[in-house]
């Protein structure tokens, strides 16, 4: 979601330095065991989601802003994070109108125009916000008016929150694969990468049930189970269906794509586990008869024996 970056990145960075030391078991969709990977960004998802408004005010790891547009941006940030929308709105467009071509403002005037239902409004101003700084966010604030974009366009429908996927990912792909999203042709991991940052500041403000934020995750559940594991997907896609995804056939197909996975690989390590096992038995026996090995000490004690006396 726009901006709150410098904020939102002091609140969330011990906790995702943390979670990148993290490595778990991951299972890929041929049900192999791949390299560890690491579930950090997952892991973020459901922190996000289980973060409260209100939320505690930022913490400034600087000086406190010097200029009167930074203060109001400040004062303003803190009625956000406290839930108070409606009142944080005229002291940011006091501060865009006293510095006129800030990044962060317009892009907060984006954010808190949409939490207060103005998604017009709010995608003038974080288009604005993407045209002065088109690599905040590393990129991604393409997904954020995607969003705004789908709202404004499913308004006019009544009874259907969601006419189309936004990010309409297929069954299977590879990190290089590109797909035309948002009119650009972009690789599958640079789209995992984009939700799965946009969709960790989302969660904080945007909770259940939500139809833009469950179609997302799902999208990035089926890119989880593609490029990462069954194992983080199977998690995302419990987010979806919390969020109120309701093609319940994908959800099913995906889900039965997840434990046929999962099933592969624990036949696999058990057919491993019980190979090798087999294997020692066999050179237990084997060394037993050999006379090499001996089970108890009264079997060593007469193999001596016998040699004394053949």
């Amino acid at each position: 979601m726009a901006s709150f970056s410098a904020y939102l990145a002091c609140l969330l960075l011990p906790l995702s330095s943390a979670l990148a030391c993290v490595n778990d078991p991951s299972t890929d969709l041929n049900g192999k065991q791949a390299r560890h990977s690491v579930l950090g960004d997952t892991h973020n998802l459901l922190f996000s989601l289980d973060r409260k408004i209100p939320l505690a005010p930022p913490v400034y790891h600087t000086e406190p802003p010097a200029s009167l547009a930074k203060k109001l941006e400040a004062e303003a940030l803190t009625l956000i994070y406290a839930g108070n929308y409606s009142a944080a709105l005229p002291l940011l467009q006091n501060a865009e109108a006293t510095a006129p071509g800030d990044y962060s403002i317009a892009a907060n005037l984006g954010t808190t125009l949409e939490l207060l239902g103005d998604n017009a409004a709010a995608l003038n101003w974080i288009t604005e916000a993407v045209r002065r700084n088109p690599e905040s966010h590393r990129g991604t604030e393409w997904v954020h008016v995607l969003v705004l974009e789908a709202k404004l366009r499913d308004a006019g429908a009544p009874g259907s929150s969601l006419r189309q996927p936004l990010v309409a990912i297929p069954e299977h792909i590879q990190p290089d694969t590109r797909l035309a999203v948002a009119g650009t042709l972009r690789s599958a991991a640079s789209i995992r990468e984009a939700l799965n940052y946009q969709l960790t500041e989302r969660m904080t403000f945007v909770k259940p049930k939500d139809p833009y934020v469950a179609d997302l995750l799902y999208s990035l559940a089926v890119l989880e189970a593609n490029l990462a594991s069954v194992e983080s997907a199977r998690i995302v896609l419990s987010l979806a269906e919390r969020y109120g995804y309701r093609d319940t056939a994908r959800i099913q197909h995906l889900r039965d794509a997840i434990d046929r996975a999962l099933w592969i690989s624990r036949s696999w390590l058990i057919a491993k586990w019980t190979g090798a096992l087999s294997l020692f038995v066999a050179a237990l026996y084997y060394a037993c008869r050999r006379k090499w090995l001996f089970l108890t000490r009264r079997a060593y004690r007469a193999h001596k024996e016998s040699l004394k006396n053949p």
